[in-house]
C-alpha cells in the first residue's frame, strides 16, 4: 500500500469509542469513494537489552488480529470500500500524526485503552488534533 491509497485513516484499539469511530471512518470512506486504512500501533513494554530475543510476536500477532476484525466489519457493511490496515511499532499518536500527511482524513475515538480512561479526550486524540497535517 502507498501512501496515496490511505484515503479516510482510522486509528483502532477496540476500546468502544474506536469502534465507533472504525464505523464513523467506514462511513465517511464510503461517501468520499475512497479507502479506509484500518491502523494500530503497539509498543513493547519491556526494555530490550543488547543480544536479547524478544518474541515481538506476542504483542504483533493480537495488533493483527485487531485490525483484522475491525477490517473484516468494514468490509461487509461497506462492501465497495477497499480496506487496508496498518499496524506499526511505536506511539498511537506518532503514527496517526505522521500518517496525516497523506491521508485524506484522520479519524480517532475520544479515548481508547489507555491509562486515563475518564478524560473527556484521549492523549492520542489531543495529540493528534492539535499536531495533524491533513491536506
Amino acid at each position: 500500500m502507498s501512501l496515496d491509497e490511505l484515503g479516510v485513516v482510522v486509528g483502532y484499539d477496540g476500546s468502544l469509542p474506536a469502534r465507533e469511530a472504525l464505523r464513523w471512518a467506514a462511513s465517511e470512506a464510503a461517501g468520499r469513494g475512497v479507502p479506509l486504512t484500518v491502523c494500530h500501533a503497539w509498543d513493547w513494554p519491556y526494555h530490550e537489552w543488547p543480544g536479547e530475543l524478544v518474541p515481538l510476536e506476542l504483542v504483533r500477532r493480537p495488533a493483527q488480529r485487531l485490525v483484522k476484525a475491525a477490517a473484516t466489519w468494514a468490509g461487509r457493511h461497506h462492501p465497495g470500500v477497499a480496506v487496508n490496515t496498518l499496524i506499526d511499532r511505536g506511539s498511537p499518536s506518532a503514527l496517526l500524526t505522521d500518517l496525516s500527511a497523506a491521508a485524506e482524513l484522520i479519524v480517532v475515538g475520544s479515548r481508547g485503552h489507555g491509562a486515563l480512561q475518564g478524560m473527556a479526550v484521549g492523549s492520542v486524540s489531543g495529540h493528534v488534533v492539535s499536531r495533524a497535517a491533513v491536506r
